[in-house]
């Protein structure tokens, strides 16, 4: 259970930092990432406090993992010139 949520927050962050949010979202997503981590106790805290905002993470993680997969695909995509 920790791997995932783990892998989740980092996914979620790059998400959040991506240059496609604009930047007052950007600040209210990180605010509210950090709140709920901390509020959370964390990975290994209690779930019902991260409960909330589990949708918005899992939302900004696919988008993050998007961008991940875009960046690595273009880079080791062969050049078709």
């Amino acid at each position: 259970m920790l791997a995932p949520l783990l892998m989740i927050y980092v996914l979620a962050l790059f998400g959040v930092l991506a240059p496609t949010l604009h930047r007052e979202h950007r600040w209210l997503f990180i605010i509210l990432m950090v709140y709920f981590v901390l509020i959370s106790g964390g990975i290994t805290g209690y779930s019902r406090f991260r409960l909330p905002l589990v949708p918005i993470f899992s939302i900004l993680a696919a988008h993050g993992a998007n961008i991940v997969y875009e960046k690595l695909r273009l880079r080791w995509r062969p050049s078709l010139r």
